[in-house]
Parts: structure tokens; C-alpha cells; sequence
């Protein structure tokens, strides 16, 4: 009985639930833009927040995500990508290293690559630690979409289809 009682209590639920208000937030570059999730009012934002290990377990979606953007200069102007890395582990000595990684990256992405330097955003946001997590928010800042983990085809096609929608592209 006690057991069953502390396995409650100890479960913790990865990710913000769908249908929630999404958080507020306050990410910045490595060459110091500031961005929060009020600046983003009025667009569908995709969050693909990552640790530096897991860069690539999402690759095919985010190949895929700019495909479908890039086709479309209506949908590409209602919805903005956020590359969130989790920077939190940085201390003062590293930073300096860290925020020239964010601005290289963000060359290679060809997107501004940001930082959760103080790890808050992981926390509102129940991000689960050494996994790829994707966030659709939509245009009111209500989150569609919560996924940890790799991205099968299937919910790849099935991120794509909301973002048109919550664009209103469909």
C-alpha cells in the first residue's frame, strides 16, 4: 500500500499538456538577441528544444519542417522555428564557448539558434533531459503538440498537417 502510494507521488508527467497555455519564456543567442514567446504573438511557433548530445534525433523532421516552410512564403511568414539548445550547464568560464557554438550552429541551421541558459524554459516546459522535444504553440499561445523523443514518419506528417492548419494553410 505504501508502495503504491509513492509510485504515485513519484511520478512526474514529461511535457506541458496539450491544450494548456504555453509558458512564457526568455531565450537568448549567442550574439545576444533576446527573444521571448510574447515577441511571437500571432504565430505558430515550433520549439525543437535540445541538449548539444541530441542534436541530430530529430534531423529528418527538421529537414522536413524546412522543406514545407520554405515551400510556402505565406506559411514561412505565420510561423517561426525556435533551435532552443539547453545551456544551462554553462557556467561564467564556458560561456563565452557556448555562445560562440550558438552563433556557428546557427550558420550551419541556417535559423538563430538559441540558448535556455538558466534552464527555467526546461522547466515550464517539463522538457525531458537528453531528448529532442518538440512544442507547437499556436497563434493564441496555446500548445498543439508535446513530443519527447525521436519523431516516427508518421508523426512527422502529422506535425506538418497542424502546422498548416494552425497556419491556416488547410
Amino acid at each position: 500500500m505504501i508502495f503504491a502510494v509513492l509510485s504515485l507521488v513519484a511520478v512526474d508527467v514529461a511535457g506541458i499538456e496539450s491544450g494548456l497555455k504555453a509558458p512564457q519564456f526568455n531565450i537568448e543567442s549567442g550574439d545576444g538577441k533576446v527573444l521571448s514567446l510574447n515577441q511571437l504573438q500571432g504565430k505558430t511557433v515550433v520549439v525543437i528544444y535540445e541538449s548539444k548530445d541530441v542534436i541530430e534525433q530529430n534531423r529528418p523532421f527538421k529537414d522536413e519542417l524546412a522543406v514545407l516552410l520554405n515551400g510556402s512564403e505565406v506559411l514561412k511568414a505565420k510561423t517561426t522555428v525556435l533551435s532552443v539548445i539547453d545551456c544551462s550547464s554553462a557556467s561564467w568560464i564556458t560561456k563565452k564557448v557556448w555562445k560562440s557554438n550558438l552563433v556557428k550552429n546557427s550558420k550551419k541551421e541556417t535559423l538563430t539558434v538559441y540558448g535556455d541558459w538558466d534552464g527555467s524554459m526546461s522547466a515550464d516546459y517539463k522538457m525531458e533531459d537528453g531528448k529532442s522535444n518538440i512544442v507547437i504553440i499556436d497563434r493564441a499561445g496555446i500548445v498543439r503538440y508535446f513530443k519527447s523523443g525521436r519523431l516516427s514518419s508518421n508523426e512527422i506528417n502529422q506535425c506538418k498537417e497542424l502546422i498548416q492548419k494552425l497556419a491556416g494553410n488547410k
